[in-house]
């Protein structure tokens, strides 16, 4: 295909219409990437195939658009403006969205891409409460260049398969944690465009009589992407085009997936997440297992007990690995660390050992009131209350007195040899003075109160 070509209605069909079956939100910047994905968008809907129209809610758009004034240049609210008036003029709802508020002073455009997308989520969110909660697929104009550009921006930074992978052409976007809320529904962040050319974008622009504004920064040199994109002008010369870099972040891509497979099926047959209370893998098995395995499996373990920990750098995983790998009786019979809010132990001949880090941070506390469905406690475990319950749930860390106490009071407990600490990290549930539920334990329990530990769930970066 001529990269100069404008995109057909048979590839607007291949493209659409397996997100035909959800309404679509699209984010418009008022750039040409994004003014080509909102009339491209609103094509697909003409060509939709009759047996689709009906699966959207009657009285709900099946397509509206988000754009975002960030608030750091004058004529950011003008532009805003004009993609509302542009959105208009097609027939499609638009919201804009506002980033109010304190502006970082340092990575800033990291800064504004994450709160455009916390934005649009929340948007999509509210949205959706009208409608059973149905979201809409999320599009942005992603293109092949921009696939190049952030290949190279992650090559910089020594990124492993998961960063030169670089951007997928479906992701999960996911609201953090709050405290009366669980993560919110997940959001199917797709970019349609993400093997194209921009030229062919600005053709199909141009064809439609359509027309766009640029955005200044976009030249500015103390952006990261805007020196990385310049950058890509002079390695064509020695034939490393955008075309090449964007195929081999596809292939890695492919071998990411594989990897991941397999590191699920490991963490499947092999992890025992003990209810919330710890986690653990046999070290021979750990040892055995491919050295990327091995690594994955850690981060994943860390990620499920760490709770609002930070993350920890993935050359920290990897030393941390390495040093498990290395362990054996004749060098030392048992080895500890503290990595990502996690505290870790192991043997040699028994098993690695990750809970919950007690004393260097204080873990949160939460008030539940009854009836609410969920609620995000520490970033492991989603509390719901029923309504025939009477008062406020406190839920704050049961604690090493509290610890002590329970297993005065049930003997049975000592059986379920926790690691020391573990047990002090997890959800005490409160009414009044009584303690009447700790998530992971067996008792004390209740029927009104469901907890559900998370297992680590996947940060998507975006």
């Amino acid at each position: 295909m001529d990269a100069d070509a404008p995109i057909t209605d048979d590839e607007i069909r291949a493209r659409f219409e397996p997100m035909l079956g959800a309404p679509m939100a699209v984010a418009v910047s008022g750039g040409a990437d994004s003014m080509a994905l909102m009339h491209l968008a609103a094509r697909a809907l003409q060509l939709i195939p009759p047996q689709l129209k009906s699966m959207t809610p009657p009285g709900r758009p099946r397509l509206m658009v988000l754009t975002v004034d960030h608030g750091l240049r004058s004529g950011s609210a003008e532009d805003a403006a004009w993609v509302a008036s542009q959105a208009e003029a097609a027939g499609i709802p638009c919201r804009v969205l506002r980033w109010d508020g304190e502006k970082p002073t340092q990575g800033i455009q990291a800064a504004a891409r994450a709160a455009r997308y916390r934005l649009m989520h929340e948007a999509l969110i509210e949205e959706a409460q009208s409608y059973d909660k149905l979201q809409r697929h999320l599009l942005t104009a992603h293109h092949y260049e921009d696939q190049a550009e952030t290949f190279l921006m992650r090559l910089a930074r020594g990124s492993g398969i998961d960063g030169l992978s670089a951007m997928q052409s479906v992701s999960l976007l996911q609201t953090p944690p709050t405290p009366d809320g669980a993560y919110g529904a997940q959001l199917a962040l797709r970019r349609p465009l993400l093997d194209l050319p921009k030229s062919r974008l600005i053709a199909t622009l141009r064809e439609a009589g359509l027309t766009w504004r640029e955005d200044p920064s976009n030249d500015r040199d103390d952006f990261e992407r805007v020196r990385v994109r310049k950058a890509l002008a002079a390695l064509s010369d020695l034939g490393i085009s955008s075309g090449s870099i964007a195929r081999s972040a596809a292939r890695l891509s492919r071998a990411r997936s594989a990897i991941q497979r397999q590191t699920a099926e490991t963490v499947q047959a092999r992890m025992d997440w003990h209810e919330g209370q710890f986690g653990t893998i046999s070290v021979e098995i750990f040892n055995d297992l491919p050295e990327e395995i091995a690594i994955r499996v850690l981060k994943q373990l860390i990620g499920a007990y760490g709770g609002e920990a930070p993350d920890p750098r993935l050359s920290e995983i990897e030393d941390l690995a390495e040093r498990i790998r290395a362990t054996s009786d004749r060098v030392w019979p048992a080895r500890a660390a503290t990595l990502g809010g996690c505290r870790l132990d192991w043997r040699p001949d028994g098993d690695l050992r990750v809970w919950r880090e007690t004393g260097r941070v204080a873990l949160a506390a939460l008030q539940i009131q009854p009836g609410t469905k969920s609620a995000v406690w520490d970033r492991r475990f989603e509390i719901s209350v029923s309504n025939e319950l009477e008062g406020i749930v406190d839920v704050r860390t049961l604690g090493a007195a509290g610890w002590k106490a329970l297993r005065s009071e049930l003997p049975n407990l000592g059986k379920l040899r926790l690691p020391p600490g573990a047990a002090a990290t997890l959800p005490a549930c409160w009414r009044a003075n009584s303690l009447i539920a700790v998530p992971g334990l067996p008792a004390p329990s209740s029927p009104l109160i469901q907890a559900t530990f998370f297992r680590g769930l996947d940060r998507t970066e975006i």
